[in-house]
């Protein structure tokens, strides 16, 4: 029996196309990429990619219905561990930052927050 915790329409609706929009509209928005335009187009990119890989996968959300959905998860599970993994240091510093209050220091990265 497969369980799935994840429907494909809530997968869509509340992952794959808000997660593009966010990526493409977030640098604008919130006037990022002044000091480095390569992250802020990386973002463009990446969200474009995004939506193009919703708009074409084959679920009910899809628009064309060309790549099958096993390929579309492999996909995000690969731009997750690519993306995803540079951002974790950042946001474990931040977290020991809430958490911990006062000046700590990040092991990982030998500097002071």
């Amino acid at each position: 029996m497969s369980f799935r915790f994840i429907t494909k329409s809530i997968h869509a609706y509340l992952i794959d196309y808000p997660v593009a929009i966010v990526l493409i509209a977030a640098p604008s928005a919130l006037k990022l990429g002044q000091s480095g335009p390569v992250a802020m187009w990386l973002s463009v990119a990446v969200g474009v990619a995004a939506l193009l890989l919703a708009a074409l996968t084959d679920h009910p959300t899809g628009l064309v219905r060309i790549i099958p959905y096993w390929l579309h998860l492999w996909v995000d599970r690969r731009r997750g561990s690519v993306c995803h993994r540079p951002i974790c240091p950042q946001i474990l510093r931040a977290r020991r930052l809430v958490l911990l209050g006062s000046r700590c220091r990040c092991p990982a990265h030998d500097v002071s927050l």
